[in-house]
């Protein structure tokens, strides 16, 4: 049985007034939790937990900034209102919070100088930070083709849509990296998710392998419901509405033939058990 990979949960104790949210994690072999917000203007503030990567770390210059939460910080692209702040155009704060994990806390299109590097600390001392948890999502696949294992995990969140959006997607892959070899991937949005966002979307989905969207479509019945396929001489393509949400599932190159071509790719479509579109209702037992 595979549950999606756990992450620590993080979230802003505080912020500044004129600042907005969401909850994203992101999921490989380590896990990672982000939380991010607007400010002003083209302000973004984000602040992530990771496992400690000594090489990286190793890499960055650590210029002391005090305390947060009873751990030694540091400035790690130039300490605030400095030159070195100042060409790195950002705030770069962190601090190891417990033993192998750092917590990272970055300004970002924002003047680097004394004003903000309070706002920055001040933010970092508030941060929560909790243990690791599952994250769910909104479905459940009985069983893979020999050979696909999972990747990654995405889950996004944004608190500014209400808590019925969000988006969520689980890569496979006979061999990792996915992207070398098409990949398998079923991703679900939720409509309002994509109404607030600032990426743009489509109407339809990518080529089979990624490419321009295409448009059109073959009518099919995937689990009773009405939807597209989109097909090539490397891959499928699947959309279809399930509640409020989008659902795409697209499948390429390797992954595509393990399948079984369009008809195993069908079946496999017609297997997932969908759990709509709020992530009150979404499942950690993914697959098994």
């Amino acid at each position: 049985m595979l549950t999606a990979t756990a992450a620590p949960i993080i979230a802003f104790g505080w912020l500044p007034p004129g600042h907005d949210g969401q909850y994203q994690i992101s999921l490989d072999d380590t896990g990672a939790s982000e939380v991010e917000v607007w400010g002003p203007g083209s302000e973004f503030l984000s602040a992530f937990v990771k496992a400690s990567d000594s090489a990286t770390d190793a890499s960055l210059t650590h210029i002391p900034a005090g305390d947060v939460q009873g751990h030694p910080a540091f400035w790690a692209t130039g300490a605030p209102d400095t030159p070195t702040a100042a060409s790195s155009g950002s705030l770069y704060l962190t601090w190891q919070y417990s033993p192998g994990w750092s917590a990272v806390l970055m300004l970002s299109n924002a003047a680097p100088g004394k004003a903000n590097g309070e706002m920055v600390l001040e933010v970092a001392r508030h941060l929560e930070i909790g243990p690791a948890h599952q994250a769910a999502m909104p479905f459940h696949l009985p069983a893979l083709p020999g050979g696909i294992h999972p990747e990654s995990v995405d889950v996004d969140l944004p608190h500014s849509q209400g808590p019925n959006a969000g988006s969520a997607a689980l890569r496979m892959c006979i061999v990792s990296p996915c992207f070398q070899t098409g990949g398998l991937l079923i991703r679900q949005d939720s409509t309002m998710w994509m109404a607030g966002s600032s990426l743009a979307i489509d109407s339809a989905p990518q080529s089979p392998g990624g490419g321009a969207p295409k448009s059109g479509g073959t009518p099919v019945t995937i689990g009773g419901r009405a939807a597209r396929l989109w097909t090539n001489a490397s891959g499928a393509t699947v959309s279809f509405t399930y509640e409020t949400a989008k659902v795409t599932i697209e499948a390429a190159g390797a992954e595509y033939q393990a399948l079984g071509g369009k008809d195993g790719f069908l079946a496999f479509c017609g297997s997932l058990t969908w759990f709509g579109a709020d992530p009150a209702h979404w499942t950690t037992n993914v697959l098994g």
